[in-house]
């Protein structure tokens, strides 16, 4: 039987999980790449996430699941 790799993981937070490149609606030259998520696991799912404005005006959570969550879908 093959060992799964130990994966270390801790609990995100909202700072944790900020875009480093994120852009906000009131911005003049908003940035134009694509965000900079995190890699995260979701109850086991693997993920990317980031907390921003994305572009928009108010902050929120994204999450982009890779495989499809079972509940949540991608």
């Amino acid at each position: 039987m093959a060992l799964k790799p130990k994966i270390n993981t801790e609990p995100a937070t909202e700072t944790s999980l900020a875009v480093e490149n994120d852009s906000h609606g009131f911005e003049e030259n908003p940035n134009t790449e694509a965000p900079i998520m995190h890699d995260v696991l979701v109850d086991g799912i693997p993920a990317k996430a980031g907390v921003g404005s994305f572009g928009m005006y108010s902050t929120r959570i994204v999450l982009l699941f890779d495989p499809p969550h079972p509940k949540w879908g991608e």
